[in-house]
């Protein structure tokens, strides 16, 4: 019997240390995510213009306010992913995020009730290439430096730069969710 008690109370010892690493791992990607990932309505705004560009018909007359508005709308991309800090905070995301995921796969292999407030997925969104790629697609003649051509915006790249995006938004959310239970419990 004793034997017995030595085993379950190692074994919430166990539980008790692995959920205080969670937390923490938890806790210091929040950190980075609110230090260096666009805020929530940022992204909003960025997938509502995206949107509104796929909606757009270009003709003769819209074609100059299309590109000004496009334009402004790369710039304020470009703040949002290409920053050092979004760049860093993906850099830096990547090993507790990996630590993470070991702990959740621990966690539910034991049946600890907290486990399922850790994100099956802990991968960092993309980094600063990846959010930038759909441009080339979506706008070939910008890339290309030629005048616009009046098939732009290509869907297809709008499409994924709103995947993109909203990958970021669902991470950002995702792990601030996740530290907040962890936190409370």
């Amino acid at each position: 019997m004793l034997h017995q008690v030595a085993a379950a109370q190692t074994s919430h010892a166990a539980e008790v240390r692995q959920r205080n690493a969670a937390k923490n791992l938890l806790q210091r990607m929040n950190h980075y995510v609110a230090d260096g990932f666009p805020e929530i309505s940022v992204l909003d705004g960025l997938m509502n213009d995206l949107s509104a560009f796929g909606r757009t018909e270009v003709t003769d007359e819209t074609r100059s306010q299309v590109q000004s508005d496009v334009k402004n709308f790369l710039v304020r991309w470009e703040d949002a992913f290409s920053r050092l800090p979004y760049m860093f905070a993906i850099s830096d995301l990547n090993q507790p995020g990996e630590q993470l995921r070991a702990i959740r796969t621990l966690a539910l292999e034991n049946g600890w009730q907290w486990s399922d407030a850790i994100p099956a997925d802990t991968s960092p969104p993309p980094d600063k290439e990846a959010m930038n790629a759909w441009r080339e697609r979506a706008f070939p003649s910008l890339a290309r430096g030629w005048d616009w051509h009046p098939d732009e915006p290509n869907r297809e790249g709008l499409d994924e730069a709103v995947r993109c995006a909203r990958r970021v938004q669902e991470y950002r959310t995702d792990i601030n969710n996740a530290w907040q239970r962890l936190r409370d419990r």
